[in-house]
């Protein structure tokens, strides 16, 4: 402001800044030029006075003009056609309308979605699932070769006793079937230890049998199953014996119905018929 009002005399900056001088709305040096302008005493104030009355009649006297509805209508008229500004006005209308509904939708859709995941979320907790499926071949296949890597880790009973291997599975708490145990082998295999294998879908009675001549071992699986739990095979028969035999690059394996509720593999490197004529051996048939 100051250079813009350098050229101007005193009393010239005090009438022309009296409105923001009686507001306070100057700075101070400002304030002080219009006091200077407008002199000391009453005529001063008298001055302010004056126009804060006057400036108070103005615009009472204001509020009594203003156009009424029709006036504005005719001014808008001069501007734009009235057909062309309804319609436009309209269109408007109708894009505000339309924004909202998207909005709604949206928080609608948005509502549905936390909903729909909050009854999932409550069928998934309490919603009892079917039990896994149970991959024999696959598990205990797998689970030869780490007992071959780790047998002292894996097996719970090392012992060569049969009899003993049979009580301890007889005895082991929560199994759901009777563990069937390999009694007769030929040769020079003997058992060589026990254990159950206890996976979150089933639980699995294991006898390990050693060849000390061969320095080979097998395993006898037996769990409860019947012989469609297995993948379709080829039926193989031995002496009113049949079995199903399975084989991967490492093992072979040989399973049976060893009881009406029990399934069981024995698993080895030994070719699928001489794993045959053991579990039939084995099983005194």
């Amino acid at each position: 402001m100051a250079q813009q009002t350098l050229d101007l005399a005193d009393k010239d900056f005090a009438w022309a800044y009296l409105p923001e001088f009686l507001d306070g709305d100057l700075s101070s040096g400002d304030g002080a030029r219009v006091e200077k302008g407008l002199g000391a005493g009453d005529a001063a104030t008298n001055v302010g006075q004056e126009f804060q009355a006057a400036r108070g009649k103005l615009q009472l006297a204001l509020q009594g003009y203003y156009l009424r509805e029709d006036e504005v209508m005719k001014l808008h008229a001069l501007i734009q056609d009235p057909e062309v500004r309804v319609t436009k006005e309209a269109e408007k209308i109708a894009a505000s309308q339309r924004r909202e509904t998207r909005g709604t939708m949206m928080r609608l859709s948005i509502l549905i979605a936390f909903a729909a995941a909050a009854i999932f979320g409550v069928f998934y907790v309490f919603t009892p699932r079917g039990a896994e499926a149970f991959d024999a071949l696959e598990y205990l296949g797998y689970e030869a070769l780490m007992m071959d890597e780790d047998p002292e880790g894996r097996l719970n009973l090392p012992t060569t006793d049969i009899r003993e291997i049979a009580k301890y599975l007889d005895s082991y708490p929560g199994l759901e079937f009777k563990p069937f145990v390999l009694r007769s082998m030929p040769g020079a295999w003997e058992p060589n230890g026990a254990h159950v294998i206890d996976y979150e879908v089933a639980k699995v009675a294991v006898v390990k049998y050693a060849n000390a001549e061969l320095k080979e071992t097998l395993y006898h699986f037996s769990f409860a199953g019947t012989m469609a739990d297995l993948p379709k095979a080829q039926v193989g028969k031995e002496k009113g014996f049949e079995y199903q035999t399975y084989s991967s690059d490492q093992l072979n394996i040989v399973a049976w119905q060893s009881a009406p509720d029990v399934l069981s593999l024995i698993v080895g490197r030994r070719s699928a018929p001489e794993l045959a004529g053991m579990a039939r051996l084995g099983s005194q048939l």
